[in-house]
């Protein structure tokens, strides 16, 4: 802890000696008991909420996709909880931020285009309310390049089409995300 988690986060990504069996049993734990870890971060919200979710981060960017994939189970379970005790504000700020969630999700799409669906449950937790921001105003933020976003667009938009649980909210901001993005790209290459 006291090197900014830097062998967790080793072992997060590269696993136990290139084994990724521990760590998936690590997020699977971790994951079982959310509602005990989120009742541990209320003691002190503002710093226990950026210090676990900066910790478990690495996983989202693991080489292993079955880390990966429990990862983003345990994110997507650690948001619904934060949703529920109303810490989601000061989740979101991180979620949001320069190295934050986001960026962590979008990198291991990058990295595991196969598991975009679990990526998405993570995204969708995060940003419940707030999903034509993230994907007008934040998305910008983690990929700065026109071409950079429509890809990721592109590889985010299938799978919440064909969700049933966003299916609907995305279909109602659709328009408003192309509208949003083709004229960012007419002005950025003016």
């Amino acid at each position: 802890m006291t090197n900014g988690f830097k062998y967790l986060a080793h072992i997060l990504a590269k696993g136990v000696k290139g084994v990724f069996e521990p760590v998936t049993y690590w997020y699977q734990e971790i994951g079982a008991h959310v509602g005990h870890l989120v009742t541990l971060i209320e003691k002190d919200r503002e710093n226990n909420i950026l210090l676990v979710q900066q910790a478990c981060r690495p996983g989202l960017l693991s080489k292993n996709a079955q880390v990966v994939e429990w990862s983003c189970k345990f994110f997507a379970k650690l948001a619904l909880e934060f949703t529920n005790k109303q810490m989601m504000p000061l989740a979101w700020e991180w979620f949001i931020s320069e190295h934050g969630g986001m960026q962590g999700c979008l990198l291991g799409l990058k990295r595991h285009p196969q598991l975009a669906e679990s990526i998405i449950s993570v995204l969708v937790q995060y940003a419940r309310y707030d999903m034509v921001e993230l994907f007008t105003i934040h998305l910008k933020n983690v990929c700065p390049e026109p071409t950079e976003q429509i890809q990721m667009m592109i590889a985010l938009f299938k799978p919440l089409t064909e969700s049933n649980f966003t299916k609907d909210e995305v279909t109602k901001f659709e328009i408003v995300l192309s509208h949003h993005l083709i004229i960012d790209c007419v002005f950025r290459s003016y």
